[in-house]
């Protein structure tokens, strides 16, 4: 099961890049029908779309998660459980963060094709929100994943190329509410403000369009 979730885990960590938006050639857009209620159980603002520095969390050098750490499995440090563990390593993470010398706390990213869930612990403290972003459109790559592709605006284009630069090597989680979109690594910095984030689920990418939508009908 473990060697199952890690792979998943491992696949997902892949699929989910924000990088510079060269598109593939047959990306094309999505027709939305989902309101973000419909989605996410309660109506959503810009602001509810968030970018956190994910930190690196030594888990396996905390006794707190021994028991769903696999030491047989090299690579990366993560804490990966079945949906029906999740409250009970939410608890031990809650005790993990309040040790930590920055504030954070533990979010969970849905593992790709299963029933499990990856632990992350992320920064309090946003870098940037969905205020950031001018346009935002619902697509689906030419991989064939659901991603949202965003511009920020002119301020915020110059803030993400800092952040990025300063990520490189690390992950961002994209956050709505507290859910974990994606986490992707940075692999260099982003200039020009154009970015894509890939999600776990086209309701969801549509749903995040929408918000966007209606805010820059607003303006």
């Amino acid at each position: 099961m473990k060697n199952t979730i890690l792979k998943s885990t491992l696949l997902l960590f892949c699929l989910a890049t924000l990088s510079a938006c060269h598109q593939a050639p047959k990306e094309k857009a999505i027709e939305c029908h989902v309101t973000p209620a419909e989605v996410f159980g309660c109506d959503l603002t810009p602001q509810d779309l968030q970018f956190h520095s994910v930190m690196d969390a030594d888990f396996r050098g905390s006794h707190l998660f021994d028991e769903w750490m696999n030491p047989e499995v090299e690579g990366p440090n993560f804490v990966c459980v079945a949906s029906t563990d999740t409250a009970a390593v939410a608890t031990k993470a809650a005790e993990f963060c309040q040790n930590l010398d920055v504030e954070a706390r533990a979010c969970w990213q849905k593992v790709k094709g299963e029933e499990a869930f990856e632990l992350l612990i992320i920064a309090s403290a946003p870098l940037l929100d969905g205020t950031s972003i001018s346009e935002a459109t619902a697509t689906i790559s030419g991989w064939g994943d659901p991603q949202l592709n965003i511009v920020f605006n002119d301020v915020a284009a110059k803030e993400w190329k800092a952040i990025t630069a300063d990520h490189v090597g690390k992950r961002i989680a994209i956050t709505v509410k507290d859910q974990v979109l994606s986490a992707p690594t940075i692999m260099g910095e982003i200039d020009g403000g154009k970015s894509s984030v890939v999600g776990p689920a086209e309701e969801e990418i549509c749903a995040l369009s929408q918000i966007f939508n209606r805010q820059q009908a607003a303006q």
